[in-house]
């Protein structure tokens, strides 16, 4: 996830909580909130199972 990506994220979670999100923006929200879940998921796996010992 870029930095672009992280703050449209942020932007729509705003308009999530207020209840003002439309059915495009939505779905929008729906893909980065996976995008961010996989790329948080990978980087603690990486962590835990560094595939090189100098990482």
């Amino acid at each position: 996830m870029n930095k672009e990506q992280f703050e449209r994220l942020n932007a729509l979670s705003e308009k999530a909580i207020n209840d003002c999100l439309t059915q495009i923006e939505l779905e929008e929200f729906n893909k980065l909130l996976t995008s961010w879940n996989q790329s948080t998921e990978y980087n603690l796996l990486r962590c835990i199972y560094p595939s090189d010992p100098n990482d």
